[in-house]
């Protein structure tokens, strides 16, 4: 799973701090989007704050978070018009 988002609070100018482009942040430390996998075939599985996991910041706000662990979840296929139909979450 792979989390991109953009933080406005962490922009910095990598020239007035020794070029500096990006660093890696626990991600406790850090805001990030709450996820939680539901499916009703299987269990719920929200990120562990236990797990020792970082988010690469870079100077102008991006931020990457991919955490760790194995995620069990799926989804049902409507395929009956294939291929002209279209899948919604």
């Amino acid at each position: 799973m792979e989390l991109i988002w953009r933080d406005e609070h962490l922009v910095w100018d990598p020239a007035k701090y020794g070029h500096i482009y990006s660093v890696s942040l626990p991600y406790t430390h850090v805001w990030y989007p709450k996820v939680r996998l539901a499916n009703p075939y299987s269990s719920s599985l929200a990120i562990d704050s236990n797990d020792p996991m970082d988010v690469r910041a870079t100077s102008s706000g991006d931020m990457y978070f991919y955490p760790a662990g194995i995620f069990d979840f799926n989804c049902e296929v409507k395929a009956s018009q294939f291929p002209f139909d279209e899948q919604v979450r």
